[in-house]
């Protein structure tokens, strides 16, 4: 996997978690929204569940490994991601609880990241539409945000 990136593509200029919402496919998850503003002027709002989230946080700090702190001559610029929560199910009280820290999390992924990550391949792949993204579902309209 090719960590380099074409600098004349479009990249990620910006991240906003906005709030979750649940969907069955084929089991109950809660996928949380994310608005991704990209160099080119175009924003996408592309959904992404934690586990696929806690992957790409991987993929991230195995592709850059200075930036993840695994060397003694750099300090640690990738943020870290909370982890997934045993026994708690996937519930909307867990979705709740995670928001803010994805909100934070994607705040400081992009003010303390090297901008070349944010135009890396592993950044775009992952924040570029996925097919679930482009299809409507029924559960769209039930935008959950941090309210009770």
């Amino acid at each position: 996997q090719s960590t380099a990136s074409d600098d004349s593509a479009a990249h990620v200029d910006n991240l906003e978690v906005i709030g979750f919402e649940e969907r069955k496919n084929p089991k109950k998850e809660f996928v949380f929204l994310i608005d991704v503003h990209w160099s080119d002027g175009r924003t996408m709002r592309v959904r992404r569940s934690h586990e696929k989230l806690f992957r790409f946080q991987c993929s991230l700090l195995d592709t850059f490994p200075e930036e993840a702190g695994q060397s003694e001559t750099r300090k640690r610029r990738i943020p870290y991601l909370p982890g997934k929560k045993f026994f708690r199910g996937n519930s909307r009280s867990v979705a709740q609880e995670r928001l803010p820290q994805l909100q934070e999390y994607v705040s400081k992924l992009m003010s303390d990241v090297d901008e070349s990550i944010l135009r890396s391949d592993v950044v775009r792949a992952f924040f570029s539409p996925h097919p679930e993204d482009l299809t409507r579902s029924r559960s769209q309209d039930r935008l959950l945000v941090g309210e009770d």
